[in-house]
C-alpha cells in the first residue's frame, strides 16, 4: 500500500558533537563577538568554558582525556559542565549579535520585556511593547507571535484597571479568535505538507492509478475545510506546498509547476516578505526550476534561474547561514541542471571545480546525499563529453560514501550509470562484476518501475554479444524505451537516466555528444 507507514529509528549522536558543530559553524565575526562578550560578563568559571572554546577551535578532533588535561579538571562531570555552559553561552552570544537581524528575536525581546515590565507593576508600559510587537508580528505574517501577544494584553486587560475602551475590549476579543482560526489553518496545512514530504521520501512517487486515489483520498482528509474567505499570506503559502507535494507525488509536473509559480508570486506580490521569509521564496525557486528541469522546459528554466541569480546578488548582504547554504545548493543544482538541459551552453573545467570547492565549504552543513545527487549529476555531465574516467570516479565516489545510506533511487541509477560507463571503456571484468551486484541490488528492492528492469535486461544481454548483435539488441530496447517514455508513472526514471542517447549513439555509430546535441 502506498500510504503503508515505515518504522524510524534515530540514531543516537555523542554530547560532544552537537558543540563541535556549534563550533565549526560560527564565522570569524561570531568568534570574535563571543570572546568580547565572555570578557564582559566576567562570570565565575568563565576562564574554563573559554578555555575549552579556545582548545576546541584550535583542535577541533582534540580526544576527550586531552582536554581534560589542559583544562586541569579533575572529573568528567566538570568536563560535562563546562560543555554545557559554553554551549550555552555562545547561543547567548548569538542571540545578542543577531537580536536587530530576526524579526522572530526582536518581537520575543519586546514580549520579553514587557513581562519584565508586568512584574514590576508596570502594566500600562506593558501595553505599549505589546503593541509594538504586535505591529511586528502582524507585518511580518507571525501569526503565532501575534496571538501570544494578544492573549498577554487579554492578560494584563482581565486583571487591571487600564481604562480601556468596550471598542477595545471587543477588537481584542475578535482578533485573538481570528488568530486562533489562522493558526489552526496554518497548522493543519503545514501538517499536511510535511505528511505529504515524508510519504515521498518513504515511498517516492505513486506507481498507478490506485495509488493517485489512494493520495488524493488521504489529501482530501487532512486538507483544512474551514479556510477563511481571504486566506492570511502563510495560509495561502501552505496550502500552495500542499497541492505541489501533492501533484509532485503523482508525477504530475504541469501541475506542480502552476502551484510552485502560484507560491513564489506571493512573495512578489509582497516584497517585504521575501527578506522576512527569505529560505521559502528561495525553496520555491528550487522547485520551479527542478520542475522546469523535468518538464525540459528551457525557457521557463532560463528566466526562473535569471530570479534565483538577481535574488542572490541583492539580498545576500544579510543572510543567515541557512540561507547561505540553501542558495549555494539551490544554485549548483541550477547551473548543473542548464547544462544537461541547455548541452550546447559552454562551460569549462574550471566551473566544475568551483562547483566542487563551494560544496567542500559547506559540507560541515549539507546533508550528504544533498552532495552525492549534485555528484550523479556532474557524472552525467563528464559522461556526455566524453569524459568516462572522470564520470566513473564520481559515480564510485557515491557509491563508496563512507557511513551514509544512499536512497534507494540514487543508488540504483548510480549502479546502472557505473555499468554502463564501464562497458563503453571495455571494462568487461568490472562491468560484470558491478551487473551481478545490481542484480542483487534489484532484488532487495521492493517496488521497482519498469525502466530501470529493461535498462538492467539490456546490459545483461549486451554483454555476451557481439558490437553488431549488440546494436540489434539495442534497437529492440529502444522501442520498449520509447513505449515507456509515454508512460506518466515512469517520468521520474527518465529524468534520473534517459538512456534513449546513449542506445542511439551506439545504433547509429556516432558520438554521445553529437546525438545529444541533434536531441535539443
Amino acid at each position: 500500500m502506498y500510504l503503508k507507514t515505515l518504522s524510524c529509528f534515530a540514531m543516537p549522536i555523542s554530547k560532544t558533537e552537537p558543540l563541535i558543530r556549534l563550533i565549526l559553524s560560527l564565522t570569524k565575526a561570531e568568534k570574535r563577538n563571543f570572546k568580547l562578550y565572555v570578557r564582559k560578563i566576567q562570570q565565575e568559571g568563565a576562564l574554563k568554558f573559554l578555555q575549552l572554546f579556545d582548545l576546541l577551535e584550535k583542535n577541533i578532533q582534540a580526544t576527550e582525556n586531552t582536554l581534560l588535561q589542559k583544562l586541569e579538571l579533575e572529573t568528567k562531570s566538570q568536563f560535562s559542565s563546562s560543555k554545557r555552559h559554553l554551549y550555552q553561552h555562545i547561543l547567548t552570544s548569538l542571540r545578542l549579535l543577531y537580536n536587530n537581524k530576526s524579526l522572530d528575536i526582536r518581537i520575543r525581546e519586546l514580549t520579553d520585556f514587557a513581562t519584565i515590565l508586568y512584574r514590576k507593576n508596570l502594566y500600562l508600559e506593558a501595553l505599549q511593547l505589546l503593541n509594538k510587537a504586535k505591529q511586528l508580528a502582524r507585518k511580518s505574517h507571525k501569526d503565532h507571535l501575534h496571538l501570544e501577544i494578544v492573549e498577554f494584553e487579554k492578560k494584563i486587560e482581565s486583571r487591571h484597571i487600564t481604562r480601556a475602551s468596550t471598542e477595545r475590549i471587543y477588537d481584542l476579543t475578535d482578533e485573538a479568535k481570528s488568530r486562533k482560526k489562522v493558526i489552526s489553518n496554518v497548522t493543519d496545512l503545514s501538517n499536511l505538507k510535511l505528511r505529504l514530504q515524508r510519504l515521498f521520501i518513504n515511498k517516492g512517487h505513486t506507481r498507478e492509478e490506485s495509488d493517485n486515489q489512494q493520495l488524493i483520498l488521504f489529501f482530501n482528509s487532512l486538507l483544512p475545510t474551514n479556510l477563511l474567505d481571504e486566506p492570511t499570506f502563510f495560509e495561502r503559502v501552505y496550502l500552495n506546498q500542499s497541492y505541489f507535494w501533492l501533484h509532485y507525488c503523482m508525477l504530475d509536473f504541469d501541475t506542480c509547476s502552476d502551484y510552485a509559480k502560484k507560491w513564489v508570486d506571493l512573495f512578489k506580490a509582497e516584497p517585504d516578505m521575501i527578506n522576512k521569509d527569505l529560505e521559502i521564496y528561495l525553496r520555491g525557486l528550487h522547485y520551479l526550476l527542478v520542475i522546469a528541469f523535468c518538464r525540459k522546459d528551457q525557457n521557463t528554466f532560463i528566466r526562473i534561474f535569471k530570479d534565483l541569480e538577481e535574488c542572490g546578488q541583492s539580498l545576500q548582504t544579510d543572510w543567515t547561514q541557512i540561507t547561505e547554504t540553501q542558495y549555494a545548493l539551490f544554485k549548483i543544482n541550477a547551473q548543473l541542471n542548464y547544462y544537461l538541459l541547455l548541452p550546447s551552453t559552454n562551460y569549462t573545467a574550471s566551473d566544475i571545480s568551483q562547483m566542487l570547492k563551494t560544496l567542500d565549504q559547506f559540507h560541515v552543513r549539507v546533508d550528504p546525499h544533498k552532495t552525492m545527487i549534485l555528484y550523479y549529476k556532474i557524472a552525467h555531465l563528464h559522461f556526455r563529453n566524453g569524459q568516462t574516467d572522470k564520470a566513473i570516479d564520481f559515480l564510485n565516489n557515491i557509491l563508496n560514501h563512507p557511513g551514509k545510506q544512499l536512497r534507494d533511487d540514487l543508488e540504483l541509477y548510480t549502479r546502472l550509470s557505473l555499468i554502463i560507463a564501464h562497458y563503453d571503456q571495455d571494462n568487461d571484468i568490472v562491468a560484470d562484476y558491478l551487473l551481478n551486484t545490481t542484480q542483487r541490488f534489484f532484488q532487495k528492492l521492493p517496488e521497482l518501475n519498469q525502466t530501470p528492469k529493461h535498462i538492467l535486461q539490456l546490459l545483461k544481454k549486451i554483454m555476451q554479444l557481439d558490437p553488431r548483435r549488440a546494436r540489434e539488441e539495442m534497437q529492440n530496447c529502444l522501442m520498449d524505451i520509447e513505449v515507456l517514455a509515454q508512460n506518466p508513472y515512469e517520468k521520474r526514471a527518465f529524468v534520473f537516466l534517459d538512456i534513449r542517447p546513449w542506445l542511439k549513439s551506439h545504433i547509429q555509430q556516432k558520438d554521445l555528444t553529437e546525438i545529444i546535441a541533434e536531441a535539443y
